[in-house]
Protein backbone atom coordinates (compact mmCIF):
# COMPACT_ATOMS: atom_id res chain seq x y z
CA UNK A 1 0.00 0.00 0.00
CA UNK A 2 1.02 3.28 -0.92
CA UNK A 3 0.48 6.80 0.74
CA UNK A 4 -1.32 9.38 -1.23
CA UNK A 5 -2.91 13.31 -0.79
CA UNK A 6 -5.56 14.49 -3.00
CA UNK A 7 -6.31 17.79 -2.68
CA UNK A 8 -9.35 19.48 -4.29
CA UNK A 9 -11.23 22.40 -5.64
CA UNK A 10 -15.04 21.93 -4.75
CA UNK A 11 -17.00 25.59 -6.41
CA UNK A 12 -17.42 27.98 -4.44
CA UNK A 13 -21.48 28.21 -5.45
CA UNK A 14 -22.21 25.31 -2.84
CA UNK A 15 -23.01 25.84 0.49
CA UNK A 16 -21.59 24.20 3.20
CA UNK A 17 -24.01 21.50 3.69
CA UNK A 18 -23.34 20.16 -0.01
CA UNK A 19 -20.06 20.48 0.15
CA UNK A 20 -19.86 17.93 2.91
CA UNK A 21 -22.61 15.44 0.68
CA UNK A 22 -19.62 16.25 -2.05
CA UNK A 23 -16.66 15.38 0.33
CA UNK A 24 -18.96 12.22 1.39
CA UNK A 25 -19.44 11.37 -2.31
CA UNK A 26 -15.69 11.27 -2.91
CA UNK A 27 -14.82 9.00 0.22
CA UNK A 28 -16.45 6.72 -1.11
CA UNK A 29 -15.57 6.68 -4.46
CA UNK A 30 -11.59 6.53 -2.60
CA UNK A 31 -13.08 3.30 -0.50
CA UNK A 32 -14.82 1.87 -3.57
CA UNK A 33 -11.11 1.94 -5.08
CA UNK A 34 -10.03 -0.11 -1.96
CA UNK A 35 -7.94 3.02 -0.27
CA UNK A 36 -8.05 4.15 3.13
CA UNK A 37 -8.78 7.55 4.26
CA UNK A 38 -6.15 8.72 7.17
CA UNK A 39 -6.61 12.27 7.03
CA UNK A 40 -9.32 14.87 6.39
CA UNK A 41 -9.03 17.99 6.38
CA UNK A 42 -11.46 21.30 4.86
CA UNK A 43 -8.63 23.87 3.73
CA UNK A 44 -11.55 26.62 3.66
CA UNK A 45 -13.31 28.67 0.99
CA UNK A 46 -10.54 31.18 -0.90
CA UNK A 47 -11.30 33.37 -3.50
CA UNK A 48 -9.28 31.67 -6.98
CA UNK A 49 -6.14 33.52 -8.72
CA UNK A 50 -8.35 32.96 -11.86
CA UNK A 51 -11.52 31.81 -12.60
CA UNK A 52 -12.16 28.30 -13.06
CA UNK A 53 -15.46 27.25 -15.47
CA UNK A 54 -16.98 31.04 -14.30
CA UNK A 55 -15.88 30.34 -10.58
CA UNK A 56 -14.29 33.42 -8.69
CA UNK A 57 -14.36 31.03 -5.11
CA UNK A 58 -14.03 27.99 -4.35
CA UNK A 59 -13.39 25.24 -1.00
CA UNK A 60 -10.14 23.35 -0.85
CA UNK A 61 -10.40 19.95 0.46
CA UNK A 62 -7.20 17.72 1.77
CA UNK A 63 -7.64 14.04 1.97
CA UNK A 64 -4.81 11.83 2.40
CA UNK A 65 -5.43 8.32 2.11
CA UNK A 66 -3.62 4.66 1.60
CA UNK A 67 -4.11 2.70 -1.88
CA UNK A 68 -2.73 0.25 -3.79
CA UNK A 69 -1.09 2.07 -6.86
CA UNK A 70 -3.35 0.73 -9.79
CA UNK A 71 -6.37 2.19 -8.57
CA UNK A 72 -5.06 5.85 -8.62
CA UNK A 73 -5.74 6.36 -12.93
CA UNK A 74 -9.22 4.96 -12.29
CA UNK A 75 -9.89 7.47 -9.10
CA UNK A 76 -8.30 10.33 -11.05
CA UNK A 77 -10.28 9.71 -14.08
CA UNK A 78 -13.30 9.48 -11.65
CA UNK A 79 -12.96 12.86 -9.88
CA UNK A 80 -12.20 14.57 -13.47
CA UNK A 81 -15.63 13.22 -13.90
CA UNK A 82 -17.26 14.70 -10.85
CA UNK A 83 -18.86 17.87 -11.97
CA UNK A 84 -18.64 19.52 -8.32
CA UNK A 85 -14.95 19.25 -8.50
CA UNK A 86 -13.17 21.92 -10.14
CA UNK A 87 -9.37 21.00 -10.26
CA UNK A 88 -7.41 18.03 -8.26
CA UNK A 89 -4.32 16.28 -7.87
CA UNK A 90 -3.37 13.33 -6.10
CA UNK A 91 0.22 12.85 -5.40
CA UNK A 92 2.03 9.70 -3.67
CA UNK A 93 3.19 11.39 -0.14
CA UNK A 94 6.49 10.63 1.88
CA UNK A 95 5.25 9.82 5.75
CA UNK A 96 8.39 11.54 6.91
CA UNK A 97 7.90 14.56 4.61
CA UNK A 98 5.90 17.35 6.31
CA UNK A 99 2.22 17.45 5.64
CA UNK A 100 1.27 20.19 3.84
CA UNK A 101 -1.16 21.62 6.84
CA UNK A 102 2.02 21.33 8.33
CA UNK A 103 3.78 23.16 5.90
CA UNK A 104 1.40 25.74 5.44
CA UNK A 105 1.87 26.36 9.62
CA UNK A 106 5.29 26.68 9.27
CA UNK A 107 5.37 29.01 6.26
CA UNK A 108 2.88 31.10 9.15
CA UNK A 109 5.17 31.05 11.58
CA UNK A 110 7.77 31.80 9.48
CA UNK A 111 5.92 35.40 8.33
CA UNK A 112 4.84 36.11 11.61
CA UNK A 113 8.54 35.79 13.38
CA UNK A 114 9.79 37.82 9.86
CA UNK A 115 6.69 40.16 11.05
CA UNK A 116 7.98 40.85 14.44
CA UNK A 117 11.82 41.32 13.59
CA UNK A 118 10.71 43.76 11.02
CA UNK A 119 8.49 45.63 14.12
CA UNK A 120 11.78 45.61 16.79
CA UNK A 121 13.61 46.49 13.45
CA UNK A 122 11.50 49.92 13.58
CA UNK A 123 11.56 50.44 16.99
CA UNK A 124 14.86 50.01 17.22
CA UNK A 125 15.42 52.52 14.34
CA UNK A 126 12.73 55.05 15.83
CA UNK A 127 15.24 54.72 19.47
CA UNK A 128 18.62 55.25 18.08
CA UNK A 129 17.45 58.73 16.18
CA UNK A 130 20.20 61.17 16.96
CA UNK A 131 18.71 64.34 19.17
CA UNK A 132 15.33 62.91 20.64
CA UNK A 133 15.82 61.62 24.29
CA UNK A 134 15.86 57.98 25.40
CA UNK A 135 13.33 56.94 27.68
CA UNK A 136 14.33 56.18 31.36
CA UNK A 137 13.21 53.32 33.28
CA UNK A 138 11.36 54.18 36.56
CA UNK A 139 13.82 51.84 38.30
CA UNK A 140 16.80 53.08 37.26
CA UNK A 141 15.72 56.66 37.59
CA UNK A 142 15.13 55.33 41.88
CA UNK A 143 18.97 53.79 41.73
CA UNK A 144 20.11 57.09 40.23
CA UNK A 145 18.20 59.43 43.14
CA UNK A 146 19.32 57.13 46.15
CA UNK A 147 22.91 56.98 44.93
CA UNK A 148 23.01 61.20 44.54
CA UNK A 149 20.91 61.52 48.37
CA UNK A 150 23.71 58.89 49.75
CA UNK A 151 26.14 61.00 48.24
CA UNK A 152 25.17 64.27 49.65
CA UNK A 153 24.50 62.46 52.83
CA UNK A 154 28.18 61.60 53.22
Amino acid sequence: MMHYELLYLVSGAYSDEEVLAIKEKIRVLIEKAGGKITLDDTLGKRKLAYPIKQQHHGTYQLLEFDIDGEPIKKLSNDLQLTDEVLRHTIVKRDLKAPSFRELTRMHEKERVQRAEQERNREATKLADKPGESKKIKIEDLDKKLDELLDSEIL
